[in-house]
């Protein structure tokens, strides 16, 4: 069973990065995105979760979804909407993890 681990009991400091920050040291970026950043000595921590209008729209569409995969996708449907409202509780989010060392040798390329 999953269980979630905080990063700032892990050491971590949470942080607040820029749009061009994140592009900097992660990479992509999303606006349908929800992202915690965390910070220690050496690396930096991404957390990527849905946003909340992702979730009242597929709350919203979830009537139409069913019909259309069927009665029979039930259970598969009711545990994918379980678990992208509670994505930290079953583990179903994006998390990635930088090196500070490796960003500063990105930087001098």
């Amino acid at each position: 069973m999953y269980m979630y681990k905080y990063p700032i009991k892990q050491g971590y400091t949470r942080v607040k990065l820029t749009k061009q920050q994140h592009i900097k040291i992660f990479g992509r970026y999303s606006r349908n995105a929800r992202y915690e950043y965390y910070e220690n000595n050496d690396s930096y921590v991404l957390q990527m979760f849905e946003v909340w209008y992702t979730k009242v729209a597929n709350i919203i569409a979830y009537p139409f979804i069913l019909l259309f995969n069927g009665i029979g996708q039930f259970n598969e449907l009711n545990k994918e909407i379980y678990q992208m409202l509670f994505q930290k509780k079953t583990g179903c989010f994006v998390s990635d993890m930088r090196y500070k060392k490796d960003i500063k040798l990105k930087e001098e390329d």
